[in-house]
């Protein structure tokens, strides 16, 4: 599996671009967006990525990403407390 992590598919791009990609999207929400309630609509990879970011999952490896479990449809929440200097600090909320 350590291969697939900079292995890019055809037509698509390596698990390490998309990492940084969704990576880069999420800080630039946490900085740009300081309201009480935002909804996002994506697929379980964006969602796991996210997660492995809030949670600080190691990202060397896919076997981090793939210990969690994402199905379809499904809500998962995730709440950013901002404090005096607008520093973000997410949390998973079950």
């Amino acid at each position: 599996m350590a291969g697939a992590w900079q292995h890019t598919p055809p037509n698509g791009e390596s698990l390490c671009a998309f990492r940084s990609r969704v990576k880069q999207w999420w800080e630039a929400e946490l900085s740009t967006r300081h309201t009480t309630h935002n909804l996002v609509v994506t697929h379980a990879g964006v969602i796991k990525q996210i997660l492995a970011e809030v949670i600080n999952l190691p990202l060397d490896s896919l076997s981090s990403i793939n210990s969690l479990e994402v199905g379809y449809a499904k809500l998962v929440k995730i709440e950013v407390y901002f404090d005096e200097a607008y520093k973000p600090w997410p949390k998973v909320v079950f």
